[in-house]
């Protein structure tokens, strides 16, 4: 029956066939979704720019900075507040929201100050509202070019993670993004369960995250992952895609062949 191995070979050259597919388009997804991130942090850099040349931002003016946040605030959909921080870590002024706890102590801004750069803070999670967020501090600048102080943007993760579920990935799917410890900051299934974990006990380096690799997740599926590197972050966007998809492939294409 010579038949029969000839449909093994071809069931197992359908399932490698099936395995590169998986690959592909992970990478593709993952791709797609790291230059999605890329271009909202760059949005919000832009609109750094923009309240950093306002004069009452410029001068730390209470009332005045307030004002231009209340009229900001509607025109992102994920950012949750804006702070001002003045040179003494000290609240300046914020968007006004009863709902979210007030961010105490301006610490967070010393790194904008200090190094005259964005700053991207680790995940953090409001007590009062019960969301996650991250905090993205810029430095501001006086009217004679001296760092006097920063701006902090609260982002709402959730916000943004609601993007990805409208890929057309294949079901059972996930979308993660971690940041450079491995802690998840976003993902398109069960979030609530793992939005601030790691995703390993020892996670690895960012240069050592290939761009696609075959593993099971932190709940416990074995997908194929394409893997792209958030250069503002610095995140990583992972598409995992299930490997049940190609091994149901390939043993519909082994019946066919049988």
């Amino acid at each position: 029956f010579p038949q029969i191995p000839a449909a093994t070979w071809w069931g197992a050259r359908a399932f490698e066939e099936r395995v590169a597919d998986l690959r592909d388009e992970a990478v593709v997804a993952s791709t797609t979704t790291a230059a999605y991130l890329n271009r909202y942090l760059g949005s919000l850099d832009v609109m750094a720019t923009a309240l950093g040349l306002h004069p009452a931002v410029q001068a730390l003016d209470p009332k005045g900075a307030a004002d231009l946040f209340e009229r900001t605030l509607p025109q992102q959909p994920a950012l949750l507040n804006l702070v001002l921080i003045g040179p003494n870590q000290q609240e300046v002024a914020r968007a006004a929201d009863p709902g979210l706890q007030a961010i105490t102590g301006g610490e967070w801004a010393a790194p904008e100050i200090e190094a005259g750069r964005r700053v991207i803070m680790p995940l953090q999670v409001d007590g009062k509202a019960g969301v996650n967020y991250v905090l993205i501090g810029y430095p501001v600048r006086n009217a004679e070019g001296a760092i006097s102080g920063a701006l902090g943007f609260r982002i709402r993760l959730r916000t943004i993670q609601s993007v990805f579920e409208h890929l057309p990935l294949p079901e059972g799917s996930v979308v993660t993004v971690t940041d450079q410890n491995g802690v998840i900051l976003a993902r398109t299934v069960d979030s609530d369960l793992y939005v601030g974990k790691t995703t390993s006990e020892q996670p690895r380096e960012l240069e050592e995250i290939p761009t696609s690799e075959e593993l099971t997740g932190v709940d416990g599926v074995r997908r194929m992952y394409g893997n792209a590197f958030v250069s503002g972050g610095p995140w990583v966007v992972s598409v995992g895609i299930p490997m049940d998809v190609a091994l149901g492939k390939s043993w519909w294409l082994w019946g066919s062949s049988v």
